[in-house]
């Protein structure tokens, strides 16, 4: 009796050390690599029972020994330890297509992508297999995924999507309607122009929408690069104008300083504000304060506007002003944007003068979309030059 109680006590305690000694070893294990200590994990040949480093031999004999044959075997015993090991499947599946099997590569793909459609960790080894695979429906598919919830891959992204289909015009048909405005501001960080406003136009006809201040991000886009027709159009589905008119000519709201809006550019001896004091029936007006302190040339307050070509307009406006010295006064240029043909400006404003309203007759060439208002004083060729005084504007209309 007193034998086997002493017997089993004894199995017992071999037990407990083995388990022990197996703890220990796992602990030193899960230790190493959670240290990322690859020359150990490569070196112990008892790590070969845990799967994550069989996949690190795996990887160690396809990219530095180029040993295709050994790592295929590597990430297979992986797979066969821990059935659950992603990484591992998809290693061997770029494996397979690497050295031609691309049918057993299919198969890899098609067990195991739709186990993990839904699981954003793994969406960019999906994206990056279907592109070794040439699959178009799940690249499409992990693409749109990641441009919608993986931010830090967008970038990315896009760039393998270019080489999947060639050019921008082939990988746009493939871009889920949520990621167009992503995509629009990739067409013009990269400048495609007419893309970009195809996809604006397209958008638009089968009753999408995009955000305001991406749709002025993208005319300001057009404008400076020429397109200044289709900048109208966009510019007038944002605010509901016609295509042609001032756009805030009250001063009632900040510049946007971008597109065809109000632009307001800095100047250290002239003070440039939207005022409410001193305006026309109390309405908002612009305002500038020369400081006196220099001959200053001054064009720092302008707007692009649109025109309808070949007809002529008449630009209304008030201004007063308050103790502006030298002979060069305040005065309103009107020139062609992106046009020649056309140049037109008001008398300049000087001294202290009340309230007036004033109005300019362009006429605008048959070539000519947009034209450019600008508030301006030249400078001075006389010995007093220094300009001091206060300047107001308000009302503009164009009619």
């Amino acid at each position: 009796m007193l034998r086997r109680v002493s017997l089993r006590k004894g199995a017992a305690t071999l037990v407990l050390v083995a388990m022990s000694a197996g703890l220990f070893w796992y602990g030193v294990w899960m230790n190493r690599i959670a240290a990322r200590d690859f020359e150990f994990q490569l070196g112990g040949l008892s790590g070969n029972l845990i799967p994550e480093v069989l996949f690190l031999k795996g990887n160690y004999e396809y990219f530095v020994d180029l040993d295709f044959d050994t790592a295929g075997g590597y990430f297979r015993k992986a797979i066969g330890t821990n059935v659950l090991l992603t990484e591992a499947w998809f290693a061997l599946a770029k494996l397979e297509v690497v050295e031609g099997n691309t049918e057993q590569a299919w198969k890899i793909s098609d067990t195991l992508l739709p186990l993990i459609s839904q699981v954003s960790t793994w969406k960019w080894q999906e994206l990056l297999l279907a592109f070794d695979l040439r699959d178009e429906g799940r690249f499409a598919g992990a693409l749109n995924f990641i441009l919608s919830r993986l931010p830090y891959r967008r970038n990315e992204a896009f760039l393998l999507a270019r080489a999947f289909w060639g050019n921008w015009a082939g990988m746009l048909p493939h871009i889920s309607r949520e990621n167009f405005p992503l995509s629009l501001v990739e067409l013009i960080k990269f400048k495609e122009m007419d893309l970009a406003y195809e996809l604006w136009t397209t958008t638009k006809e089968n009753g999408g929408a995009f955000d305001n201040d991406l749709q002025i991000f993208l005319c300001q886009f057009l404008l400076e690069n020429g397109h200044i027709k289709e900048a109208k159009n966009v510019w007038k589905d944002v605010f509901g104008e016609t295509t042609s008119g001032i756009y805030d000519g009250d001063f009632e709201n900040e510049p946007l300083n971008t597109a065809f809006s109000w632009r307001f550019l800095k100047n250290p001896v002239v003070e440039v504000e939207r005022a409410t004091d001193s305006c026309p029936s109390g309405k908002h007006c612009l305002h500038l304060r020369f400081n006196g302190t220099q001959n200053v040339i001054f064009a720092h307050v302008a707007q692009i506007f649109p025109v309808e070509p070949g007809k002529t307009v008449h630009l209304r406006f008030e201004r007063g002003s308050s103790g502006i010295t030298s002979d060069k006064g305040v005065l309103l240029d009107v020139a062609g944007y992106g046009c020649a043909g056309v140049h037109v400006e008001s008398a300049p404003v000087s001294g202290t003068t009340p309230w007036a309203a004033e109005e300019l007759e362009i006429p605008v060439p048959d070539a000519c979309e947009a034209l450019m208002v600008r508030v301006c004083r030249r400078e001075s060729l006389m010995f007093d030059s220094k300009i001091i005084g206060d300047y107001w504007l308000g009302g503009l209309e164009l009619d």
